[in-house]
């Protein structure tokens, strides 16, 4: 998909620049700006560079078809933030999802939340928060001469303006769980130039009740699981959460949201606005999506901390000696010096300190309070799931319309219509999902060592979609270990028999690193990718990084060899790095260093 759309690259000529800074022109007015330049759409998939050297657990890079450089102007006032902002990418058009578009002016305000009534109006408070967005959107053009990667619809030049009113209400608070009511009322306005329709609306609003039942504990560890310093505990935060929240209707004027190119990609600005959920953006379902829903959403988010609780002795100081005219024996010198050491109870509070009068006091014996320290988190767990009502009755219409499209198939006696008229239904896994989840994610981290883990359980499918694991190992002599293991399945339809049938990736990574070497990193890391029923893919990096004493420069040079490569086709990549007010600014030197290796690709 990426070799048919994105051009040959040469290594003559390639490189990479990318930024991320903020500066701050005033106490709340503030300049951020971040961006990439690249050469070509290739290059972060074949000549690419982590910022740090462990890249055990993440997927191998892709090639990345958009590079967006983005400046903006922020305004954090006491009571609103203004935004101005500007956004550029390159000139690739992707047909698959949503058409990239430019951004060249967009414009953010939202307000804080504020009492909309007096406090003796109504025993309810009520607060509301108004946001607005004005974006100006300019198409992008295809980099291409290949006529049949043109759209055949687009939505052009065009503008997308967003303005919503949110209300929460306390209703119960001071109970042991808390209950708030929420509402949104909300209008967009999207000029699109490219269709007949000039422009389009879209009106909703939304409502619902959110339930949370937090629950906190602590309590002592055992001596065996107790610090060597003081008593040590653990802290259980607990929070369940219940949201029911309901989007009764969307009123839509104009055809923007409901088209879909001949590739079969939703034509909308952005995913939020479409007309009805797609399996393929699972990613993105949620309540703030443009779709009538009623759903119901249960979380639960578990912490577990443990941390040693114990007395720290705040410092003394000794009384200043006294002219030797004022002193009137031995023993009133020598009381005075035992009662700046002493931690026992004294006479008098006089003894205890001397106040300066400026606010300031010193203090002559010792003092202790109780502080925490040493604060780790050994577990975590976090879990949510949703169930969408409206959803559920679109998926009782697919069903129907299937079972009718059957009946007609059945009742056709030649071949070739039953065929077509079978090819209207839509497949088990593309049906509507009202279930959306359990998504569950462990994580635990005890003396240096850390366990992750991740699960995306489909019950349509009944079976786990995604299911990952990570594990770090604590630094030893300064080496690090990591390992990282990914099961995924997805469905796939068989072009003839229009079976569907679940294959299964499997991806087992490692990395090392070490700094034994003085400003000397070095570091490995090993890939191996296994796609059911094809042939068994690997990747290695080696990488070798200088870093200055002064830690404003740094140095890093890599071999790596992409998972789709064979070894003669490795990539070796230098980069030099500047650091400059925790600003980091990285050139590539890498063309020069693929010519020394005799990596130059050969004339077109």
């Amino acid at each position: 998909q990426v070799r048919d759309r994105l051009g040959f690259p040469s290594n003559t000529q390639r490189g990479k620049l990318d930024w991320d800074g903020r500066y701050f022109l005033a106490p709340r007015l503030s300049f951020v700006t971040k961006g990439k330049v690249a050469s070509d759409h290739r290059y972060t998939d074949d000549l690419y560079i982590p910022e740090n050297l462990a890249r055990a657990f993440g997927k191998r890079i892709e090639a990345t078809q958009y590079l967006t450089s983005k400046a903006k102007m922020d305004f954090d006032g006491k009571d609103f933030y203004a935004g101005l902002g500007t956004a550029y990418a390159d000139g690739v058009l992707d047909v698959d999802r949503y058409a990239g578009q430019q951004m060249p002016a967009s414009f953010n305000l939202q307000t804080r939340y504020f009492r909309l009534l007096p406090p003796g109006f109504l025993s309810l408070p009520i607060y509301a928060e108004v946001q607005g967005r004005a974006i100006a959107i300019q198409e992008q053009k295809p980099n291409t001469k290949d006529n049949d990667r043109i759209l055949d619809v687009s939505l052009g030049n065009g503008s997308w303006q967003r303005y919503s009113v949110q209300f929460n209400t306390p209703l119960i608070t001071d109970s042991i769980f808390r209950l708030d009511h929420f509402a949104e009322a909300e209008l967009r306005s999207i000029e699109h130039l490219g269709l007949s329709d000039e422009r389009s609306m879209i009106r909703s609003w939304r409502t619902g009740i959110t339930l949370n039942l937090p629950i906190d504990g602590m309590g002592r560890l055992p001596h065996l699981l107790a610090g060597d310093s003081g008593d040590s505990y653990v802290h259980h935060i607990m929070n369940w959460s219940l949201s029911a929240s309901v989007r009764p209707v969307v009123v839509r004027d104009g055809p923007y949201g409901g088209l879909r190119t001949k590739e079969g990609a939703p034509l909308v600005y952005f995913p939020s606005d479409r007309k009805q959920l797609y399996p393929e953006d699972r990613d993105v379902a949620d309540e703030d999506i443009m779709v009538p829903h009623q759903r119901l959403t249960l979380k639960t988010d578990q912490r577990w901390q443990v941390f040693d609780r114990m007395q720290e002795a705040l410092p003394a100081q000794s009384p200043q000696a006294l002219p030797s005219d004022s002193l009137f024996d031995l023993k009133e010198e020598a009381r005075r010096e035992l009662m700046a050491v002493k931690e026992k109870r004294v006479r008098s509070p006089g003894a205890m300190f001397k106040d300066q009068g400026n606010g300031n006091v010193d203090w002559y014996i010792p003092r202790f309070r109780t502080v925490d320290a040493n604060l780790i988190e050994p577990l975590t767990f976090t879990s949510t799931i949703s169930y969408d009502y409206q959803q559920e009755k679109l998926r009782q219409e697919q069903i129907r319309a299937n079972e009718l499209y059957e009946q007609q198939a059945q009742a056709t006696a030649e071949p070739a219509a039953a065929a077509a008229i079978r090819s209207k239904k839509i497949i088990y896994t593309e049906l509507s999902e009202p279930w959306i989840g359990p998504l569950t994610s462990v994580g635990a981290n005890w003396k240096g060592v850390s366990l992750s883990s991740t699960i995306n359980y489909n019950l349509y499918e009944r079976t786990s979609s995604s299911l990952s694991f990570g594990l770090g190992l604590p630094a030893f002599y300064k080496n690090s270990l990591g390992f990282g293991y990914v099961i995924e399945k997805s469905p796939e339809q068989n072009a003839e028999t229009k079976a569907v049938v679940y294959r299964r990736t499997k991806t087992l990574s490692t990395s090392w690193t070490t700094q034994l070497i003085p400003h000397i990193s070095l570091g490995a890391s090993f890939v191996r990718k296994q796609v059911e029923l094809e042939k068994q893919q690997y990747g290695t990096s080696y990488q070798l990084a200088y870093i200055d004493p002064s830690s404003c420069w740094e140095i890093q040079l890599v071999r790596e060899k992409n998972l789709n490569e064979d070894e003669k086709d490795a990539n070796y990549i230098m980069q030099l790095a500047v650091i400059f007010l925790t600003n980091r600014v990285g050139v590539d030197v890498s063309p020069g260093v693929e010519r020394i290796f005799g990596r130059n690709p050969p004339e077109k």
